[in-house]
């Protein structure tokens, strides 16, 4: 199937920035839908439309009531 990763339980007006893991940019995710449910949902491309190599990336949402770091890992 579609490869993708689900963001749950976020507050409203929660942006999540990726890293790779020599901390380039890859992609920021906001939610622009109009009906907030608290979940955003990243199809694993970067902000140039191309496919992620498999390894470890790092997050970090932030929004008005703070921000949370974390990594994750894609593999085959």
């Amino acid at each position: 199937g579609e490869r993708r990763i689900y963001f749950s339980g976020l507050p409203r007006d929660a942006k999540i920035y990726i890293f790779t893991a020599r901390g380039e940019h890859v992609i920021t995710l906001e939610d622009d839908s109009p009906i907030f449910n608290g979940t955003l949902v990243w199809n694993l491309k970067s902000k140039e439309n191309l496919d992620l190599a498999y390894g470890v990336y790092f997050y970090v949402v932030d929004s008005p009531s703070g921000s949370k770091r974390g990594k994750l890992a894609i593999i085959k």
